[in-house]
Parts: C-alpha cells; sequence; structure tokens
C-alpha cells in the first residue's frame, strides 16, 4: 500500500542519516575527546567546590549549572565559571543560591536569543564573569557584551531604565556596578524568559547540548572510576623520576625503570575509563532497551 510504501522511504531516509553521521560521531567520541571531557568536568568541580560547602551543595552547584546550561543551550563550562564568578560575591550581592542561578539562567537565555554561536558565548561569559570578578562591567568586558550579546546589553540597558547607546557612558563613569547589573537583569528575568520561549533551537544548539551531556557523562564515570587520578597519580611519579635523575647521574637506570612502570599504568588506567566503564554503561543500556 502506499502508507507501507512511505514507512519503508522514511526508514530508508533515516538510515542513510544514520550511516552519514556514524562518521562525525566517531571522530567526536575519539580518545581525546574522553580526555579533553573528563578534563572539563574536573575544572567543573574545582570550580564548584571554592564556592560550595560540603557534598550537597556542591552536587546542588553541579546540577544547578548543568539544567542551566542545558536549558539555554550554552557551553558547559562557561556557564559554570560565570556561576562561580556571581556566587564568589553572593553576599555582598545578597544573592541566596537560587538566585545566582536565577541571575546566571538569564545572561545565558540572552545569549541564546542573541544567536551568538558556542565560542562567542563562551568568549562572552567568560568576560562577563571577569567584570563580576572585578565588580565593574566597562572597557573590554562590557565591548564584548555589546558586540557578541546584543540582547544581555538590551537586557542591561532596560533593567536599568537606559538606551543601549547609554551603557558605555556609564561603563566609563564605573556606574555598571556588578550590584547594579544583577538588579537589572533580575528586574529583566520576565522578559527575557518570554523572548527566549520564542527562539528556536538550532543545530550548534543542540550539539551543543550534546557536548555538556558526554561532559558530564564522561566527567561523572571518570570520578567514580578514578581513573584520571590514577593517571594523574603515574605522571606525577614520573616526573619525581625526571627530578632524581638530574639529581644524581647513578639513578639513570631506576629513573628508567620507573617512568616505564609509570607509562604502563598510565596506559592500563586510561583502559580501565574507555572500554570498562563505558563498556558497562553501554551494555546496561543496550540491555534495558532489548528488555523493553
Amino acid at each position: 500500500t502506499t502508507q507501507v510504501q512511505s514507512l519503508e522511504r522514511q526508514v530508508k531516509s533515516l538510515s542513510s542519516a544514520a550511516a552519514g553521521l556514524a562518521g562525525p560521531l566517531a571522530a567526536a567520541f575519539s580518545v581525546k575527546a574522553f580526555y579533553d571531557a573528563a578534563e572539563a568536568y574536573s575544572t567543573l568541580t574545582n570550580r564548584m567546590k571554592l564556592v560550595t560547602d560540603g557534598a550537597d551543595q556542591l552536587a546542588d552547584a553541579q546540577k544547578a549549572v548543568f539544567a542551566i546550561a542545558q536549558g539555554s543551550f550554552q557551553p558547559l563550562n562557561a556557564t559554570a565559571e560565570l556561576y562561580q564568578r556571581i556566587a564568589t560575591n553572593q553576599k555582598e550581592l545578597k544573592l541566596t543560591g537560587d538566585g545566582v542561578a536565577g541571575v546566571v539562567g538569564t545572561i545565558s537565555k540572552t545569549l541564546a536569543i542573541s544567536g551568538a554561536s558556542a565560542a562567542s558565548a563562551s568568549a562572552a561569559l567568560v568576560q562577563l564573569g571577569q567584570a563580576f570578578a572585578s565588580g565593574v562591567l566597562r572597557g573590554e568586558e562590557l565591548n564584548s557584551v555589546m558586540e557578541q550579546a546584543p540582547a544581555l546589553a538590551q537586557a542591561i540597558a532596560a533593567g536599568m531604565g537606559k538606551t543601549v547607546g547609554e551603557l558605555r557612558t556609564l561603563g566609563a563613569a564605573g556606574q555598571l556596578t556588578a550590584d547594579a547589573v544583577v538588579k537589572a537583569l533580575q528586574a529583566q528575568r520576565v522578559a527575557v524568559d518570554e523572548l527566549f520561549s520564542k527562539t528556536n533551537v538550532t543545530i550548534g544548539n543542540s550539539l551543543t547540548a550534546v557536548g555538556n551531556s558526554f561532559t558530564q557523562l564522561v566527567g561523572k564515570l571518570d570520578q567514580a572510576s578514578g581513573a584520571s587520578l590514577a593517571i594523574s597519580s603515574n605522571f606525577v611519579a614520573m616526573s619525581k623520576s625526571m627530578d632524581a635523575l638530574s639529581a644524581t647521574s647513578g639513578s639513570l637506570n631506576a629513573t628508567v625503570s620507573a617512568v616505564g612502570a609509570a607509562m604502563s599504568g598510565i596506559g592500563a588506567a586510561g583502559a580501565v575509563l574507555l572500554a570498562n566503564k563505558l563498556g558497562t554503561v553501554l551494555y546496561a543500556y543496550t540491555s534495558t532497551r532489548a528488555a523493553a
């Protein structure tokens, strides 16, 4: 029948699409990608540890940052850096944990509204984070916001009852303080949410979301398995052996042996992370799908 033939065509089309994606996906999830993801998540965790007290707060902050990044399709680590910068001064800004998350969420949504690429969004988030660290938005940081995130500039201006054109004058006068920017963004939260709800998800947005998910998955598996800790410990051991070599010429043989052992350990630890842990997860997923 016509419906059956149409279904067959759709299945073939999907098969072709899947085949076309196989190569790029394989490249994306290369060994280096696993390493980069593990490092990125470790960096994120370390940033959150600086502004939290205890395991529960750390877990809440990690969840909040991930939810913000995924909800607004923004780079995970740049979002985490901005969150950390604002949270560092949350007492001075009179913000609760939810308040910090709310401000970061509004900022992230304005980047999506601006149509910023992942690279531009990361740059704007980093520059804005530096402004919050210094306490004032001006100069290079302000230029970055106005050029790469026009919707963010508009939100700040509207929240202060000013025009975008007046922001440079306010910045030069030191009036775009962290407190003033936060209050302006809080005042524009509903307006930003309304605009964000009207935006369409782009391919770039979806790829950013996949990258964030991959970073979190690998990061959590890595921390659970302790693979990176084992690898870094082996590198430290190798470094100490090299130091010993430069200390005395008689320790050459011992150094070579220690370096060899360290490299073997590094390879083994990497194999554990990539093959064992991820293999277990994929097996569990496949079994669940089969059972369903």
